[in-house]
């Protein structure tokens, strides 16, 4: 399907250095006092606390799913049925324990029992498939299959972090309602939901719905080596791969793959890991030809994601969703990590430009938002402050729209937290004689340091704590000729293999230093039907034009 509202990059300038890009002008302010965000560490822990944070204290705690600028610049957290309690709980629950993982961040025991108690609460019921009970229609409970990879990700990861032999019990019985439903073509059947007495109660029993669930499928295998839940993840990525994307890596019309970006992008994440764990290389060269050929017609180069197609109902010009802008950082990382390294610089470029810097912190939100001074009930009251750390339908230059306008939403933000997660996993990672740089923000472990001077300068600090080589991967803008390395008191000869140098001899306690020249750019791209003027520094944008109004991204 083309887009006629979406058009690649035109390079229009080009400086082989920082110091260049300030002589030239280009740019309001030099590199040096820009604002950018690079603690992901921070970044994760703003959004996992604020994921706790969000439950309606005049009605027993229950989560909200949303909360909403109004227009006179006051908030309102909000309440939606079918897709609140069964969709967000399981969503918050990943994120947060994924966060708990990740950086050892200490959550808090209350909210994590008020997430769970409410996800408990979506799967009692006879299907074993997390719920909803509609008030507009006698409080009858009905299952949204939309929401079931959010509520199979909250049993996995329970699971994986608690040892919860409840979500284990639950996954168990979720996974054979599904292969009741399931047709040996690898599809949800209408029939089948009649034989088991359940059509009553099932919507959305689409193949698009169905991809959605290969990732927490494939996690539950992993866990347990459970082969019925591997068997269902391969049907239905076979399913989802013919349903929602075409043989040149072009996404299906809307008809077929529902128009809803971030169901596409979170199938392609599920679909790309299986293809990898599965070693399938025929289902791993179609996943390439999505990132390579699909996605570039729903994303800017620097992350901004469309959050559904132009010709769906939903459509609004230059409203997006972090959901699928972490969805594709995910299958990129996982592809990158896999030896098909040039995804990598994807994923650094999506997290440097749109997800760090579209997060809300209290100094953004504070000037364009108050406080409710007289709430009249817990959805008004300290709006502002619950809201910090999330994330909700940013556009291309901006992490707002004016007047009424989402501030964060809760499986939205868990989304973001997700990549964040996996991307921190990835910077550094530790084999037996060697480590590995994969992508080049500051990180640590316990065989070496490393601090991150990017983008304000082509320059790498590292502090090593054992005699392990350290192997650091370049994007592809690093001119090889430009890297030089001092190791202690000495420059040595840079030793490289592809496009990974290569650092030896390194004792405990000695200091290296990796400094380059850092590619810079100027271009011009249309997204969504705008026209913007970006400049970038290596993998990070520093300006783009035209700003936005309310909360332009900080460069």
């Amino acid at each position: 399907m083309a887009r006629s509202d979406m058009s690649p990059p035109t390079v229009t300038a080009r400086w082989p250095s920082i110091e260049e890009v300030d002589r030239s002008g280009a740019i309001s302010r030099p590199i040096s006092e820009l604002p950018f965000r690079t603690d992901l560490r921070e970044a994760i822990r703003l959004s996992a606390v604020h994921l706790t944070r969000l439950f309606d204290a005049d009605k027993d705690d229950e989560p909200y799913f949303c909360a909403n600028l109004r227009a006179d610049g006051t908030g309102e957290l909000v309440h939606y049925v079918n897709i609140g309690i069964p969709h967000v709980t399981g969503r918050c629950l990943l994120g947060v324990l994924l966060a708990e993982k990740t950086i050892a961040l200490n959550i808090e025991p209350n909210a994590l029992a008020v997430l769970e108690r409410y996800h408990r609460a979506s799967f009692d019921n006879e299907d074993s498939l997390n719920s909803y009970y509609d008030p507009a229609r006698g409080g009858a409970r009905f299952v949204e299959f939309h929401n079931l990879r959010e509520g199979l990700y909250g049993l996995v990861v329970l699971m994986r972090v608690r040892n919860s032999e409840w979500a284990k019990s639950t996954a168990q019985k979720m996974i054979h309602t599904l292969v009741d439903l399931t047709d040996p073509d690898g599809k949800w059947s209408a029939d089948r939901a009649i034989k088991l007495g359940m059509a009553d109660r099932c919507e959305g029993l689409t193949e698009a719905n169905a991809a959605r669930l290969v990732e927490p499928l494939l996690e539950y295998h992993q866990l347990t080596g459970d082969p019925v839940s591997l068997a269902l993840a391969q049907q239905y990525a076979e399913v989802g791969l013919r349903t929602l994307f075409e043989p040149d890596g072009t996404f299906a019309e809307m008809e077929r793959s529902s128009g809803h970006v971030h169901s596409i992008t979170s199938s392609l994440a599920g679909i790309t890991r299986l293809a990898l764990f599965l070693e399938d290389r025929e289902t791993i060269d179609a996943c390439r030809r999505i990132l390579d050929v699909g996605v570039p017609e729903y994303f800017s180069t620097w992350g901004w994601g469309d959050e559904v197609y132009p010709d769906h109902s939903a459509n609004e010009v230059g409203r997006g969703e972090i959901n699928q802008t972490g969805d594709v950082i995910r299958a990129a990382l996982a592809l990158g990590l896999a030896g098909h390294t040039r995804y990598l610089d994807l994923a650094e470029r999506y997290m440097r430009s749109m997800v760090m810097p579209t997060q809300h912190r209290e100094a953004e939100l504070r000037a364009f938002m108050r406080e409710n001074l007289n709430p009249s009930d817990d959805s008004e009251f300290d709006v502002l402050n619950r809201s910090i750390g999330g994330f909700a339908m940013q556009l291309p230059n901006d992490r707002m729209q004016e007047g009424a306008w989402p501030i964060t939403t809760l499986d939205i933000t868990s989304g973001a937290v997700h990549a964040m997660c996996d991307f921190h996993k990835a910077v550094l990672t530790g084999h037996p004689f060697e480590n590995r740089v994969n992508l080049m923000l500051s990180c640590g472990n316990p065989d070496f340091d490393l601090v991150s001077h990017l983008p304000r300068r082509g320059l790498l600090d590292i502090t090593a704590h054992t005699s392990k080589t350290l192997s650091i991967r370049f994007p592809e803008w690093v001119r090889r000729l430009s890297v030089r390395v001092r190791v202690g008191e000495f420059d040595k000869l840079a030793t490289w293999v592809g496009d990974t140098l290569v650092v030896a001899c390194l004792t405990p306690g000695v200091r290296a230093q990796i400094e380059f020249d850092v590619a810079c750019k100027a271009e011009r791209e249309i997204v969504d039907g705008t026209e913007y003027s970006t400049t970038w520094v290596g993998s990070q944008v520093v300006e783009i034009l035209p700003r936005g109004a309310v909360s332009p991204l900080p460069f």
